[in-house]
């Protein structure tokens, strides 16, 4: 049929613009390490970890590939990072758990653990990485972080934003915080906005719990890349800290 298919493809492409091996990617781009909890909350408290820049960068390429034509993507969370296309054909392939161990065995191997035992593990760390990234909130729900020191400009650059939140919704998740009833916003003011323009009701979002101390860390540190920082903007970001 002439459509390409991306499998070890996305792995190789991930690799080419991230700089991480492709045994790193293979792990890291759709599993959890280890305990769910202590990983994917502890590790973050500080920042974006390398699971979450390659999560970023995984929505990009993915989306990017999406868009120059029609093509097969496996797993990688695809069905949601494409979730806005009208096109998207999404197709689920189970097997019997005995067709899996030998098939596991066949590519991998024999291990220490059982090939059933392998699986299962393997099935609970991809799904805890999917319901980590996949989660989405209602736009009403989300509040801009206390004292947030960084203004929202309604530019041309806001104006693309909106435009391509309207075609392609939102790609990047938000990372907010509970609070109270709501959720407080640690990245994503920008794009909260722009949803609010743009009419949608729901958006991706990260959910961790930090304390005020942490999410004012986090908060910070995730905006302070930004170029069109006024130098004010950063002396009071680096004085709530």
């Amino acid at each position: 049929m002439g459509i390409p298919c991306y499998d070890a493809e996305l792995i190789h492409k991930l690799s080419e613009e991230s700089g991480f091996a492709e045994e790193y990617i293979k792990e890291a781009s759709e599993y959890t390490q280890g305990n769910y909890l202590s990983n994917l909350f502890t590790n973050r408290t500080f920042g974006q970890t390398n699971e979450d820049v390659l999560w970023n960068l995984q929505c990009k390429v993915i989306s990017d590939l999406a868009g120059k034509g029609a093509c097969v993507i496996v797993g990688r969370c695809a069905d949601y990072i494409l979730r806005e296309k009208a096109d998207c054909l999404k197709i689920f392939i189970h097997a019997d758990m005995k067709y899996r161990a030998e098939r596991i065995v066949k590519e991998y191997g024999e291990r220490e653990q059982s090939p059933e035992q392998r699986l299962a593990d393997k099935d609970k760390r991809r799904a805890a990485y999917h319901r980590f990234y996949v989660k989405e909130i209602k736009v009403a729900d989300c509040i801009p972080f206390e004292d947030y020191p960084f203004k929202i400009q309604d530019n041309a650059d806001m104006e693309m934003l909106i435009d391509s939140i309207k075609e392609s919704g939102v790609l990047i998740p938000i990372v907010v915080r509970p609070k109270e009833n709501a959720y407080e916003i640690l990245s994503g003011h920008r794009r909260i906005y722009a949803c609010k323009m743009a009419g949608i009701d729901v958006v991706p979002a990260i959910v961790r719990e930090l304390t005020k101390n942490e999410a004012v860390i986090f908060m910070v540190d995730s905006n302070l890349h930004r170029e069109e920082l006024l130098p004010s903007e950063k002396g009071f970001a680096y004085k709530m800290k």
